[in-house]
């Protein structure tokens, strides 16, 4: 995990041997207060709310959110840069034909 993960209600950091969860409505608790939390409701929004345990087995799509922005960033260019050469490629087909 990076060192700007807390719980949004004691601000206790991950390394304090607790699980983190994070809801749907975006807030991030440790397992104590998120045990605090009353019949579903996020005590930072109160929106009801559900959560998921921060792990390694979470979806790829909520995972995105905790990568370091750069090495993202790497990605995109990557994925831009096969694009464009698929393209240039396609373009260089038509004008030689």
């Amino acid at each position: 995990m990076t060192d700007w993960i807390h719980c949004n209600s004691c601000y206790n950091l991950p390394r304090s041997g607790k699980n983190f969860s994070l809801t749907n409505c975006g807030h991030i608790y440790c397992s104590d207060c998120l045990s605090r939390c009353v019949r579903d409701r996020c005590m930072i929004c109160g929106n009801s709310c559900r959560s998921i345990l921060l792990s390694t087995e979470m979806n790829p799509s909520l995972q995105m959110y905790f990568l370091d922005p750069l090495i993202q960033l790497k990605t995109i260019q990557q994925i831009f840069e096969f694009q464009q050469n698929q393209q240039m490629r396609l373009m260089k087909f038509w004008r030689d034909q």
